[in-house]
This record gives C-alpha cells, sequence and structure tokens, in this order.
C-alpha cells in the first residue's frame, strides 16, 4: 500500500464533513435554496477580499482547504464550487434528493481519492490519474449513503425503490466523476457535476416510475 499525501488527505476527510454538516442542517431545516444562496455569496465575497487582501483567519483556513495552484488562481474553489452545487440541487430538486445527492457529492468525490492512491492498482480507463478500486469504492460509500438518506427522510417509497434511486444514482454520478467533462477548455467542477447529474437521475427514475 502506497503512503497517502497529508495534506490532501485532510483535504478529503474535510471535503466529507462538509458534505455531511450540510446534509444534516437540511435535514432540520436550518438550510433552504435562500439561506444557501446568501452563503454561497458571503462566501463568494470573503474569497475574493482574502485574495486580494489576503485576510489573515480566512486565509489560513484556506491553505489548509485548498490546493495551492487553487490558492493563487482563485481561493475558496472547492468551498465555494461545492456550495453552488448544493445550492443548485436544494433549489431545483425535493428535498431527499438533494440531500441524497450531497452525500453522493461528499463520499463518491473522496472515498475515490482515499481508497485509490492507497492501493494505485487499475488506473481508470477515463482518467489517468484516477484508479478502479477507488472509484468502486466511492461508488459502494456514495450508494450506501444515498440510501441511507431516503431512508431516514421518510418518504413513502418501498425498499427496492429506495435501492434503485440510490444505485443509479451514485453509479452515473461516479461515472461523470470519472470522465473530465468540459464546456469549450474549462473542466466544469466535480462539486457541481456530482450532485446535479444524481439528482437528474433520481429524479428521471421517479418520473419514469409514475408513467408506468
Amino acid at each position: 500500500m502506497k503512503k497517502l499525501d497529508k495534506y490532501e488527505t485532510e483535504r478529503q476527510i474535510i471535503h466529507i464533513l462538509f458534505g455531511l454538516v450540510i446534509v444534516f442542517l437540511l435535514y432540520f431545516d436550518f438550510l433552504n435554496p435562500f439561506s444557501l444562496t446568501v452563503i454561497t455569496i458571503i462566501a463568494f465575497i470573503l474569497f475574493y477580499v482574502a485574495k486580494k487582501y489576503r485576510l489573515i483567519v480566512i486565509y489560513e483556513i484556506l491553505q489548509r482547504l485548498e490546493r495551492k495552484e487553487d490558492l493563487e488562481k482563485f481561493p475558496g474553489r472547492g468551498p465555494l464550487f461545492y456550495l453552488v452545487g448544493a445550492t443548485i440541487v436544494v433549489a431545483l430538486f425535493e428535498n431527499d434528493i438533494a440531500m441524497a445527492s450531497i452525500i453522493i457529492l461528499a463520499l463518491g468525490d473522496s472515498i475515490p481519492y482515499l481508497v485509490g492512491n492507497q492501493f494505485k492498482l487499475i488506473r481508470s480507463p477515463f482518467n489517468d490519474s484516477k484508479y478502479l478500486e477507488g472509484s468502486f469504492a466511492g461508488w459502494l460509500a456514495a450508494f450506501i449513503g444515498a440510501f441511507f438518506v431516503l431512508w431516514i427522510s421518510g418518504i413513502n417509497m418501498s425498499i427496492g425503490f429506495i435501492l434503485l434511486q440510490a444505485f443509479f444514482a451514485s453509479l452515473i454520478a461516479m461515472i461523470a466523476e470519472g470522465i473530465d467533462i468540459k464546456i469549450k477548455l474549462n473542466k466544469i467542477d466535480d462539486n457541481i457535476i456530482i450532485p446535479v447529474v444524481a439528482s437528474c437521475v433520481m429524479w428521471v427514475i421517479r418520473f419514469l416510475a409514475r408513467l408506468v
């Protein structure tokens, strides 16, 4: 087994915890589309000011959260796009779908690094920087997390239907995460791709189920 980079490992653990906190606050109605939008705007302003004026506390926090290249070019990129992705799905989809998709982001985007870079056995055919064992572990964690969130949400759905949604939402979101999706030459951030794709998959499954 390979030794993981301590700094990157801490980033991924914070990534998971950030998602769990957002879902917790959504579940107990402490967050909604409006409050998330306000928080995102405030975060953008703070990160911009932190870059320009090097605000001590905020900049020190960003140094622990961000990769060096992002810290210079776009400080707060990760947390900001995380909030943007969460805001989009909370605004457009049912609360249980939004929460499940954020869990898929939290686990599916971090576990692949923690597992894949620990073993480095089989490179992904879609992305040379990622490994299949990591992608599988990420999918499994995301699947279990999404199932749990949908199950505790109290929506009147059978276990089988919950499993179906969690399975395909996490699977397709992880496939999308493994492929660098770009608009022109700009890669779309995974923090937006994963929750939006996962939410769309669950919405489509429910829509088709109503037609049957």
